[in-house]
C-alpha cells in the first residue's frame, strides 16, 4: 500500500521544491495508471491494464471498462482514498480521465483530471 509523501522537484527558479501530500498523491496516481502492470522488475503488480482497453474502437462498454480499472486500480492500492468516482471520455487521439476522490484522513474531496494521447497502438506513455 502506498501513503500520502512527499517528493523533491526542481521548482521553476531553478531551486529544489517540494510536492507535498495531495499534490504528490496526483502525481502517484497518474504514474500507477500509465505503467504497464508488470513492466516494473520486482513489482510486477504495479500499474495498470489501461493499455488493454483502448485499442478496440471507442465504445461505452471500452469506456465503462477503463472507469472500472481506474476504480479498482485506486481501491486496490490507496486504502485511504473513498468515493472513487471515474468519469472518461475519448475525444480525437486522447482519452480525457476525471476522477473524483475522498482522502480518508482529512476527509479532503479532490478531483484530478488529466488526458492521455493515443495512437492506434493504444496509450502513448504521459510524460
Amino acid at each position: 500500500m502506498q501513503g500520502m509523501s512527499t517528493d523533491k522537484v526542481i521548482n521553476s527558479y531553478g531551486g529544489i521544491g517540494v510536492v507535498m501530500q495531495h499534490e504528490k498523491l496526483q502525481q502517484d496516481i497518474r504514474t500507477l495508471l500509465l505503467t504497464k502492470r508488470g513492466s516494473v522488475i520486482g513489482n510486477p503488480a504495479y500499474g495498470s491494464n489501461l493499455h488493454t482497453y483502448l485499442f478496440d474502437n471507442s465504445s461505452d462498454n471500452t469506456i465503462l471498462l477503463v472507469n472500472t480499472e481506474i476504480s479498482n486500480i485506486l481501491k486496490n492500492n490507496y486504502n485511504f482514498i473513498n468515493d472513487v468516482e471515474t468519469v472518461s471520455r475519448v475525444e480525437g487521439t486522447a482519452l480525457y480521465i476525471s476522477i473524483s476522490y475522498t482522502t480518508i484522513n482529512d476527509n479532503l474531496s479532490t478531483k484530478l483530471e488529466f488526458s492521455i494521447p493515443l495512437t492506434e497502438e493504444g496509450i502513448v506513455r504521459y510524460e
